[in-house]
């Protein structure tokens, strides 16, 4: 039995030194270090039990090199929204962020028929040849503080000579005595019975800035 323990003992001994190596301090002497046993890690890395993990402070410019062959991708990411920032990067490569607004500039316009929803990248939605009364669905006004809309309606009756109506998810306010969930702007003769009203949020709510 004691040469049993006394073979056990030899054999961990033994498993323990072979995890340790010795280097030698600047003043000479010998050290034995396990280099598994990790207390330390930087420049976003953190050491956590011995496991070196993602996550940290850069102390220092770091660059990664990807190329054709080997590309750097993220998966899983939140869906963002209009108003969050966007990821850019300068002529040497390094990742800064800018205001979705500074980019706004960028006018996309979209012709519809039916019930749809704004898209983020809608600025102008024209609703034509409809048939019957359509809902367009506003995006919430207190996530899109800033943001301006144009909505056209091309005519206000269809091809059998019935009344349609361009109608919104939520009231939009037209004055302080007026909120209604329509397109309600006054129309013309001169513009071939089409109705247009500019919105933007405040943050709270959809406002009608302009109409004709």
């Amino acid at each position: 039995m004691k040469k049993i323990v006394c073979a056990l003992l030899l054999i961990q001994s033994g498993f323990m030194m072979a995890q340790k190596e010795t280097f030698v301090t600047i003043n000479g002497k010998k050290v034995q270090i396990n280099p598994n046993s990790l207390n330390t890690a930087d420049n976003g890395l953190t050491a956590n039990e011995g496991n070196v993990q993602l996550g940290g402070r850069l102390t220092r410019s770091t660059t990664l090199i990807t190329n054709p062959g080997n590309t750097l991708s993220v998966t899983g990411l939140e869906t963002g929204s209009a108003a969050d920032n966007i990821v850019v990067t300068d002529a040497n490569g390094v990742l800064k962020t800018i205001s979705s607004s500074v980019i706004a500039n960028v006018k996309e316009i979209r012709i519809i028929s039916a019930s749809d929803a704004v898209k983020d990248t809608d600025y102008t939605i024209i609703a034509s040849k409809l048939s019957d009364n359509i809902t367009i669905s506003l995006p919430d006004a207190t996530s899109s503080k800033g943001r301006t809309l144009v909505i056209n309606q091309t005519d206000v009756v269809n091809s059998s000579g019935n009344e349609v109506t361009v109608k919104f998810n939520v009231p939009v306010v037209y004055s302080d005595t007026l909120s209604v969930d329509e397109l309600a702007a006054p129309y013309y003769s001169a513009t071939g019975g089409s109705l247009k009203i500019t919105l933007q949020s405040d943050g709270e709510k959809w406002y009608v800035v302009s109409s004709l």
